[in-house]
């Protein structure tokens, strides 16, 4: 009877070990899947503890609205962000890393992988966001990595020097007791724009905020970036892009400042983690697509991309001419400069223009722009600037011209690695 009965379960078990078999194999095969090397893995790093925190929301929304990786794709998505919890900033808000990917059914999920502490991690503090860089190589070790920065940004100023220059409205003054690194806003100005990455806090009836400066970014970059893409106002300067050289290859960003819908958000996942290699000079481009075919103020865009390992050529030419041609420069109006600025912040002006306007020789003008040429990969202007300023000459980069420049502001130039390099100011 038992032999029966064992003779009965016999093809039952095989068929229980055989499943069993092929589960384990599945597992098996789906954890080394899992272990592979990511080829590629991108970040945006999202500082919305701001006035910019629903634009920024928007962005990511935008984002997953277009192409996402699968979850065993080898191509990650991540997002390190800090957004306002309240417009009143009362509400300390944890920055997180979120991995966001598509599952076997195509819905979008986001896995929040790591939740740092709101007090002391702040994204606008370079511990922070050493901390959160070096959790994301640790997690995801990789031989590629792009990252794109969005938030407020001031170019290559020190903190607090834009909005210390900047007059607010008497109304909006008497509302509120203002510190000269108190978070920019254009109050009652349209469209928006995206003013390095302020986080706002309240105390009381004092709002004051925490930017970083763009030494303190690159020193708190642990791996190199294969690109930077800069979602943030003013940061297309010359002496943003030679900061950055030792940390990134290719840095992508605006001379003047950005509208708040920033970057084309729904493209980004194909540009950068669907096909071949990433490609920053598109994302570049459907920037600059988006608001050039747009009408009135909205019609406003510069930017560029800028090979950071060819600056050095760049650097040496203008070091020359600056030595050579001092006199001549020192003379130069600068109200007949290409400005990429509004409001009197006159700390933004063409490279190249700056050269034309010195009366320079031809021969020597020629040098810098193959110089230029050999760096700027890609460059598009719109015609105006939100109706305030005409776009008549646009080569890729700006530059501080000392010679209209601020003292307090000069003397932070000496420290720059572009004034090392050039001598620019002595």
């Amino acid at each position: 009877m038992k032999r029966g009965i064992w003779s009965m379960l016999m093809p039952v078990m095989a068929v229980i070990l055989s499943v069993t078999a092929v589960s384990c194999d599945w597992i098996e095969r789906s954890r080394t899947v899992e272990e592979v090397p990511p080829r590629h893995v991108f970040i945006l790093y999202s500082v919305g503890n701001n006035d910019l925190s629903s634009h920024l929301k928007d962005d990511i929304e935008d984002m997953v609205s277009g192409y996402v990786p699968g979850r065993r794709d080898d191509r990650i998505l991540l997002v390190v962000g800090q957004h306002a919890g309240s417009s009143s900033y009362t509400v300390t808000v944890n920055p997180s890393i979120t991995r966001i990917y598509r599952n076997a059914f195509g819905s979008v999920i986001r896995d929040t992988v790591l939740v740092m502490d709101g007090a002391t991690d702040t994204l606008t503090a370079s511990s922070g966001m050493r901390k959160a860089l070096s959790f994301i190589m640790k997690k995801y070790p990789c031989v590629s990595y792009g990252m794109m920065y969005s938030s407020h940004g001031t170019g290559w100023l020190p903190q607090g020097a834009y909005n210390s220059s900047f007059s607010l409205s008497a109304a909006s003054a008497d509302a509120m007791q203002y510190r000269p690194n108190v978070v920019f806003t254009e109050y009652g100005r349209y469209p928006n724009v995206k003013s390095m990455g302020y986080s706002c806090y309240r105390s009381g009836n004092v709002l004051t905020g925490r930017e970083m400066e763009m030494g303190e970014i690159e020193e708190a970059i642990p791996m190199h970036l294969d690109y930077l893409l800069m979602d943030c106002c003013l940061m297309g300067c010359v002496e943003v892009a030679y900061q950055f050289r030792k940390v990134c290859h290719l840095i992508g960003f605006s001379q003047a400042e950005v509208l708040a819908d920033g970057f084309d958000y729904k493209k980004l996942g194909a540009d950068l983690l669907q096909g071949g290699s990433p490609d920053p000079q598109k994302v570049c481009e459907h920037y600059f697509e988006q608001y050039d075919s747009r009408e009135g103020s909205d019609r406003s865009a510069t930017i560029s991309l800028v090979d950071c390992w060819k600056l050095d050529s760049l650097a040496s030419c203008v070091a020359s001419l600056w030595n050579e041609y001092g006199h001549q420069l020192s003379a130069v109006n600068p109200s007949s400069l290409q400005r990429y600025f509004r409001f009197g912040q006159h700390w933004y002006y063409d490279l190249e223009d700056i050269f034309i306007r010195a009366g320079i020789p031809a021969e020597r003008l020629s040098a810098l722009k193959d110089a230029l040429d050999a760096c700027v990969r890609y460059k598009a202007a719109t015609p105006l600037f939100m109706n305030e300023f005409e776009i008549r000459h646009h080569c890729g980069l700006s530059m501080y011209f000392p010679h209209y420049g601020r003292g307090d502001l000069t003397d932070y130039y000496r420290t720059l690695d572009w004034n090392v390099a050039t001598a620019i100011v002595k």
